[in-house]
C-alpha cells in the first residue's frame, strides 16, 4: 500500500471513496445498499467510527469518517 493511502491520524476526519471493480452498478440493488448501511451502522455502534456523511452511488461510495 502506498504511503499516500494510509490513515495516519485517527483524530482527523478523512474523505474516502470506494469503487466497484469495473464500475459495475451493484448499489442500484436494494440488498447491496442495505448491506453497506448495516455495516456502517455496526461500525458506528461497535467500532467507534464517526460517520459525518456518506453518498452511495450506483457504482461507488463516498464517506467522510473519523
Amino acid at each position: 500500500m502506498g504511503e499516500s493511502y494510509q490513515i495516519r491520524d485517527q483524530e482527523m476526519p478523512y474523505f474516502l471513496t470506494f469503487q466497484v471493480v469495473g464500475w459495475a452498478d451493484v448499489f442500484s440493488r436494494k440488498d447491496y445498499k442495505d448491506f453497506i448501511l448495516e455495516n456502517l451502522t455496526h461500525c458506528r455502534k461497535e467500532k467507534g467510527l464517526y460517520l459525518f456523511g456518506y453518498v452511495i452511488m450506483t457504482n461507488h461510495i463516498h464517506l467522510v469518517v473519523q
